[in-house]
């Protein structure tokens, strides 16, 4: 409703009135930004990777203990899984095709004989299928917010693909990315290195487990880093901000 102030400046100059009367609804339309006892007007001013890395190993040690203690947190992941990967993972149709354009099912048998065999034993500790190393590969991104894996192809020393495949993926823990791990030269946030613009280069992975540290009797662990180009390295993750490094869980939301 408009003041008999508002009401003179009108009678006076209409447009100068207008300009008013459109000012209180912007206005109006902003009232998240006023604070009283009711609005607390939290704020978020560091950028993506400011916030993950100070939050990001609590919430995901949060997130692991709701899986591991609580039935509804593992069911909603379960959920989740089934509905992103499946009950037999996500597989493949191969379609080549010859010179004339045709689908050459020949060659197509071939490679999907080759397929199936790999899936047998997709990862270097021959322990899962391609179906379960997607599904294990799915929740630890969900519930720690990000999964790596490391490519593996050709002879690699002391390795055996156990397939007709010369390929393997070693799934690797989030937790050998170190958070603490930063730099300017070379560019290092959180473990990731990256170009000027922002795309990752590298991985600085701790060699060992570093829950391992001190907590095994008569194993000697320590915290070696060592650099794994992004060429050969696979990480998924749950990323809300732009050029955001690390990944955040997706319960973040609801913790607390």
């Amino acid at each position: 409703m408009a003041s008999p102030f508002d009401k003179l400046i009108s009678a006076i100059s209409p447009e100068w009135g207008l300009r008013r009367a459109h000012a209180r609804r912007v206005l109006a339309y902003y009232e998240a930004a006023r604070v009283d006892k009711q609005r607390k007007q939290r704020r978020e001013t560091g950028s993506g990777d400011a916030a993950v890395t100070r939050a990001g190993s609590a919430l995901r040690e949060q997130a692991r203990h709701l899986e591991q203690n609580h039935d509804l947190s593992r069911g909603a992941l379960q959920v989740l899984i089934a509905n992103i990967v499946g009950p037999n993972g996500i597989g493949i149709e191969p379609q080549p095709r010859n010179a004339a354009g045709e689908i050459d099912d020949d060659l197509a048998a071939q490679i999907l004989s080759l397929w199936r065999d790999w899936s047998e034993r997709p990862e270097v500790t021959w322990s899962l299928d391609w179906p379960a190393l997607q599904r294990q590969l799915c929740r630890a991104w969900l519930r720690d917010g990000e999964a790596l894996a490391q490519i593996l192809e050709g002879p690699v020393p002391l390795l055996d693909h156990g397939t007709r495949v010369p390929f393997s993926l070693e799934a690797i823990e989030c937790d050998h990315l170190p958070w603490d791990l930063n730099s300017d030269s070379p560019n290092i946030t959180a473990g990731v290195e990256r170009n000027g613009w922002g795309r990752p280069v590298a991985f600085h992975l701790y060699k060992q487990h570093p829950g391992n540290v001190g907590s095994i009797k008569g194993f000697n662990f320590s915290l070696e880093t060592k650099r794994v180009p992004a060429s050969r390295m696979l990480h998924l993750k749950l990323a809300d901000r732009i050029r955001q490094a690390r990944g955040v869980s997706v319960f973040a939301s609801v913790l607390g």
